[in-house]
């Protein structure tokens, strides 16, 4: 594998700005994270909702006697639960992801969005985990806040020796449900190369115990292949090289590509979970502001 290039110091001061011009704050969460913020109906909580009315099964002593006595009507106070998000990243470090036909590979990539978003959420105060994973969880940081949090991820995305192996998103499913709680927003960042109906089975059971969402982190090549005749292609673990006329194949890898995105973001939007896909021949600071400033593929 070829040495990797990040600055994830470089990375924070081109992106740290955003957090201001954006005006995130922990009320206001960051784009992906605002759609799941848990509000519930209760009885003892922070902000009046409405009145209803009076019910044998309700505590009396959250009847309103005040209101009560103007609409002559037994009535309780309605309040809203705000509950915090928590953000758990996932991030696919599998032989896929070691792979990229422009600057950086599609794991740099990953590495660079999941510190930047990391740091914007702990400024803002959202509690942050990171997991690393592919054959095996590789590498676990558990949800927390501060200033610490951000060096311990920092630290585990720096981990390189945690990258390569056949990515098995089952394999992160026991340490998901150790620490998801049922406000937690688990984020996968992933190729999803060889995601079928399978893994999205995988995703909705997950979906089911907390909130799930997506980032689709994209080589131009996953698609589209190089126009102009032959073309040595190298596997991510190094082990062959292909020599293959793309101009007799392209139509149909496109197709088969398309098929399979389609796959992912059907998947995605059958468990109203968002989608988003970045590509690697943008600029961190490009993909980030795709990320907070328009709506996912859904």
């Amino acid at each position: 594998m070829k040495s990797l290039k990040v600055d994830i110091d470089d990375v924070i001061r081109k992106t740290s700005a955003m957090s201001t011009e954006l005006q995130i704050t922990k009320k206001g969460s960051i784009g992906f994270t605002r759609q799941y913020e848990s509000k519930e109906l209760g009885s003892e909580s922070i902000e009046f909702f409405d009145f209803r009315e009076y019910t044998p099964q309700d505590n009396p002593k959250n009847i309103d006697w005040k209101a009560s006595i103007r609409s002559g009507k037994m009535v309780i106070r309605q309040t809203i639960i705000e509950k915090d998000v928590e953000v758990i990243f996932a991030v696919d470090c599998g032989n896929s992801m070691l792979f990229g036909s422009v600057d950086k590979l599609k794991i740099e990539n990953s590495v660079e969005l999941t510190a930047a978003l990391s740091h914007m959420l702990l400024h803002s105060g959202v509690s942050v985990g990171l997991i690393l994973y592919s054959d095996k969880v590789k590498d676990f940081v558990k949800p927390s806040f501060g200033g610490h949090q951000f060096e311990d991820i920092r630290r585990t995305l720096m981990n390189y020796q945690a990258f390569g192996g056949e990515t098995n998103i089952n394999i992160s499913i026991p340490i998901i449900h150790s620490v998801a709680r049922p406000e937690s927003v688990v984020i996968f960042i992933s190729d999803f190369i060889k995601f079928n109906e399978r893994e999205i089975d995988i995703i909705k059971k997950i979906g089911n115990r907390c909130k799930v969402a997506g980032i689709m982190v994209r080589d131009i090549t996953d698609k589209n292949l190089p126009k102009g005749g032959y073309v040595i292609f190298e596997d991510p673990s190094e082990k062959e090289h292909l020599l293959i006329n793309t101009s007799e194949i392209n139509e149909e890898y496109e197709r088969i590509a398309t098929k399979q995105e389609n796959i992912i973001s059907e998947g995605f939007t059958a468990i109203n979970a968002a989608l988003y896909k970045i590509y690697t021949n943008k600029n961190i600071v490009d993909n980030i502001k795709d990320i907070l400033s328009r709506n996912a593929s859904v």
